[in-house]
């Protein structure tokens, strides 16, 4: 019997099944013309209409396109190479919604707009609400329409189950994540930690302030803790301000105040801040003081890029760069399909240019925008699928 030839095919989905599993495997190369209806349902031995109706499904699913009395092709473009979900814990515009989301959300569009891949978006995937969403993830994998899936931020709040079904359907599962017992591109928190400090020292301050949001646990206290040791700095926990609720900036202006009017001597000339959504609440707090950013005091601010808007202030914006983070995401994911997951693939943070968002890599010894890192990061997986073919 010939490869994946089927003895007796008489459902839909078998047909859909057969045909699609020859379209990833190569029997059917990309742009190719299929055998014709009539061919086809000789050989699976089944009915005109079952044949029909499996290249809807096929059509549906993104695998085949019609072209008139020219007959059915193969795309160029397969889903299972091609296609990707991104999944997010909670949905735009609630409150828990956060600026990395938006910019990776953002960032992925463009993609979607001006690459051969295609990215689509999963909210609401909470251990609260994941019930109500994730069975359309659950169905896209198992159909495969999508080639795997990139967790949008820490595990910790994704359905333990939902993670297990997933990884039951489909192996190619790519975590971005800060925690790194989850991640395949994991962003290197310890890295912003080494950077800010690294910088801060350079510029001769000595009394510097962390302010932060919930997510400051003991792996992100433990490596300031280091950096502080290595510089010779003092880590004052009385200077490690929590922000709370991010949404809330008028919270964090308010801190921002209280530290800026301490007496000189315990006054910080040097602040960190270790969320991008506390960034409007800190430039607030900075405008209604006296001191002046850049001579009294330096701050940097994590960021995501390329940076949405400039600030109103000369802070120094540390953090990573998103494309970069879908680009790795993507690689990560064909590891997994070459049996290669042992790699660890480590997004750095990186410091941009404090008006324009333009930024630098670890790797380009130039400027480049959203645009060019776009494309740059688009060949590069394009070149690793090229030489790394799906099995």
């Amino acid at each position: 019997m010939k490869k994946n030839e089927i003895k007796k095919c008489v459902s839909l989905v078998e047909v859909a099944s057969t045909i699609k599993q020859r379209i990833i495997d190569g029997t059917y190369p990309r742009s190719s013309k299929l055998p014709t209806r009539e061919k086809l349902k000789l050989e699976l031995k089944t009915t005109y209409a079952t044949i029909q109706r499996g290249f809807d499904k096929l059509i549906a699913d993104g695998y085949v396109y019609t072209n008139g009395s020219r007959g059915t092709f193969v795309v160029e473009f397969p889903p299972v190479e091609y296609h990707y979900g991104i999944l997010f814990l909670h949905v735009t515009g609630d409150e828990a919604w956060v600026k990395y989301w938006e910019r990776m959300q953002e960032e992925a569009e463009k993609w979607n707009e001006n690459t051969n891949y295609t990215f689509k978006f999963y909210y609401g995937l909470n251990k609260r609400e994941s019930h109500l969403y994730q069975g359309q993830v659950l169905d896209d994998l198992r159909e495969q329409r999508i080639g795997g899936v990139i967790f949008a931020g820490g595990m910790d709040g994704f359905d333990p189950n939902f993670v297990s079904q997933i990884g039951n359907i489909w192996s190619t599962i790519c975590y971005v994540s800060t925690n790194k017992s989850h991640f395949a591109a994991m962003i290197d928190k310890a890295i912003f930690c080494k950077e800010a400090v690294a910088k801060l020292h350079d510029l001769k301050r000595t009394k510097i302030a962390i302010i932060t949001s919930g997510e400051y646990n003991t792996y992100l206290k433990d490596n300031f803790i280091s950096e502080f040791n290595k510089h010779n700095l003092v880590y004052d926990h009385d200077l490690v301000l929590n922000g709370g609720d991010v949404l809330k900036s008028f919270w964090v202006e308010r801190l921002v105040k209280l530290l800026c009017i301490l007496p000189e001597d315990k006054r910080p000339d040097g602040i960190i801040v270790t969320d991008d959504n506390l960034r409007n609440g800190v430039c607030a707090g900075l405008e209604k003081t006296n001191l002046v950013v850049g001579k009294d005091l330096d701050v940097i601010i994590h960021a995501n890029f390329p940076l949405q808007e400039p600030d109103s202030l000369p802070v120094y914006r540390l953090g990573f760069d998103i494309n970069e983070t879908i680009g790795g995401s993507l690689k990560a994911i064909i590891h997994k399909k070459q049996g290669l997951d042992k790699d660890e693939l480590v997004i750095p943070a990186i410091f941009g240019d404090i008006n324009t968002g333009r930024f630098e890599t670890y790797f380009i010894q130039e400027n480049i925008n959203s645009w060019d890192s776009m494309l740059l990061y688009q060949k590069d997986v394009e070149l690793f699928i090229k030489s790394n073919p799906i099995q």
